[in-house]
């Protein structure tokens, strides 16, 4: 997770993390987390640092709705 906060730091993104615990049916306890973008400047920020050599392969989708956003 440090290297998620050192990249959105590095890029000038302010994410929400949110980190929970929750337990399966053996009743182990496991550790989540989840980085949320809200800002569409920093949507854009991210996406222009995943896309910058896109080579189309993989997250195809995600690149279409990217260009939306971005134009």
């Amino acid at each position: 997770m440090e290297f998620i906060v050192d990249l959105f730091n590095e890029l000038n993104i302010k994410p929400k993390i949110k980190r929970t615990k929750y337990k399966n049916k053996d009743n182990k306890t496991y550790n989540m987390s989840r980085v949320i973008i809200y800002n569409k400047i920093d949507i854009i920020k991210f996406c222009e640092y995943i896309y910058q050599n896109y080579d189309f392969m993989g997250l195809k989708r995600k690149y279409e709705i990217y260009k939306k956003i971005n134009n």
